[in-house]
């Protein structure tokens, strides 16, 4: 049953829903074994004297989304992918597998589950197979987030879109003449070559990387946008509606910006937006998982780690107020 305030939603199609799931490692090879890599989730056995469908499933059968998910909402679970696999006793391992199954007993629903619920997606979704996240402003009185999921691998991305949008309606109900937004990326590229001596598919709880070779780039790139605007006509009595803005009252700048435009009359700013905050994708959790999912799948294995910073840089300019 979906609740909200529900963090993390992995949606599946109807047909592969079971009741419930139980997770291996490659020390627990004993019980059955099956799932996709594309992460479609068959239920493969029964247990329980009332007949509870049961799936197991390797971790690698699971979406990496999903799993990076899991790893940073839980120390415990993010104790199965340490680079030293070897160092954690065998009864936390067993503990931290407990706690991914019930990660993802909590989290997993329907495509049918999600609809009855009610929550809102980005066009063209949901999409079976995906991992969703609750918008960063659910819990905001007002803000009209409570039910709406962005998918994970597109989280930063699309709410800084939102935000660059809201700023926009915000510079012109405020009366902007011209907007300059200068979009800054610089990213610091490493490349790693892993390689998996032992070559076990089912190894990501026990993989480890044995040799590396590391490669730094920086690439820096900019583009413009300049909107040309005959300006809204503006009092000096005149006031925004503060509660038309989901962001405005977590951005400090913006708020800046209100105060001084209508208190002080502002003809002329300059703002910095960052796409890097608090909601933002966990970049480190992600590293290690996907290590881990790129050693286990054995022999040579080639991973690019990013790390990329997004700088907006806003100039604009306003009408002069007039008096009443």
């Amino acid at each position: 049953m979906l609740k909200v305030g529900q963090d993390i939603l992995y949606v599946v199609a109807n047909e592969d829903r079971p009741q419930n799931f139980i997770f291996y490692s490659s020390q627990q090879s004993g019980q059955s074994q099956s799932g996709s890599g594309s992460g479609k989730l068959k239920a493969n056995a029964a247990a329980g004297a009332a007949g509870v469908a049961v799936a197991f499933f390797p971790f690698l059968s699971l979406p990496t989304a999903l799993v990076i998910a899991g790893a940073a909402a839980s120390p415990l679970i993010a104790k199965l992918f340490a680079s030293n696999q070897k160092e954690i006793p065998k009864e936390l391992e067993t503990s931290s597998i407990e706690a991914f199954s019930r990660f993802i007993n909590k989290n997993i629903c329907s495509l049918d589950e999600v609809r009855e619920f009610g929550a809102q997606f980005p066009p063209g979704h949901p999409q079976a197979g995906e991992t969703y996240k609750l918008h960063p402003l659910a819990h905001v009185a007002g803000a009209g987030k409570e039910k709406v999921y962005v998918p994970k691998d597109l989280y930063e991305e699309m709410l800084l879109a939102e935000r660059e949008g809201e700023l926009l309606k915000l510079l012109v109900h405020l009366g902007a003449t011209r907007i300059s937004i200068a979009k800054k990326i610089e990213s610091s590229t490493c490349a790693q070559i892993q390689i998996n001596a032992g070559g076990d598919v089912q190894g990501i709880a026990t993989a480890n990387i044995s040799a590396s070779t590391n490669a730094q780039q920086a690439v820096k790139t900019s583009d413009t946008r300049i909107f040309e605007l005959a300006g809204r006509p503006w009092l000096t009595s005149d006031r925004i509606s503060r509660k038309e803005y989901s962001w405005a009252n977590f951005e400090p700048s913006w708020v800046a910006l209100v105060e001084a435009r209508e208190i002080g009359g502002c003809t002329k700013a300059t703002l910095e937006m960052r796409g890097n905050s608090s909601y933002s994708l966990e970049k480190e959790v992600s590293a290690d998982v996907k290590a881990k999912i790129y050693a286990a799948h054995g022999g040579i294995a080639a991973e690019k780690r990013e790390n990329q910073e997004t700088v907006f840089l806003i100039e604009v300019d306003f009408s002069t107020p007039k008096a009443e």
